[in-house]
């Protein structure tokens, strides 16, 4: 049969610190723990400023991009006005040049159509051409007896005389 052999080994015993070293480590270590503590919060603390900070310039910079967009924005708007502008004085003084070149009245010339010098040029001799064609249309209002009253004038002067007052 067999023997049993049975070895324990021992864990070496060491001996536990004193009470009044375990209480002096504790607090040491409290305040180590304190003092981290207080760091981390402090860091904490600074972060949470920084974001602000970081966040109001990232605000400012945002806003300074939006102004700078509405500028751009507007000065566009005031260029496209202004060639617009430009573009309706320079069909104005190209319809003025051909109607004094055709010998349009000044009347007329103001109610030339057109986008270019052909169309211009072709409404203002269509309209030249109405406008010869209609001249025997009107009366000549210098026509008639000269020196001589006319009917209305007679019949003011009949009025002023019953009523006994003097003529003009």
């Amino acid at each position: 049969m067999s023997e049993e052999v049975t070895t324990t080994e021992e864990a070496p015993v060491t001996e536990a610190p004193p009470a009044e070293s375990v209480k002096d480590d504790d607090g040491k270590y409290k305040s180590i723990a304190r003092k981290q503590e207080q760091k981390y919060i402090d860091a904490a603390k600074e972060r949470d400023e920084l974001a602000s900070k970081l966040a109001e310039i990232e605000k400012q910079q945002l806003s300074e991009v939006e102004r700078a967009k509405h500028d751009a924005e507007e000065a566009r708007k005031q260029l496209e006005a202004l060639k617009a502008e430009a573009e309706a004085a320079k069909l104005s003084a190209l319809r003025t040049k051909i109607g004094a070149e055709k010998g349009l009245p000044p009347q007329l010339i103001e109610r030339l159509q057109g986008d270019d010098a052909d169309s211009i040029a072709a409404d203002a001799d269509s309209l030249l051409a109405a406008v010869k064609k209609d001249d025997k249309a009107w009366p000549d209002m210098g026509q008639g007896e000269k020196g001589k009253p006319s009917e209305a004038d007679r019949f003011e002067e009949s009025i002023y005389k019953s009523l006994g007052m003097p003529t003009t």
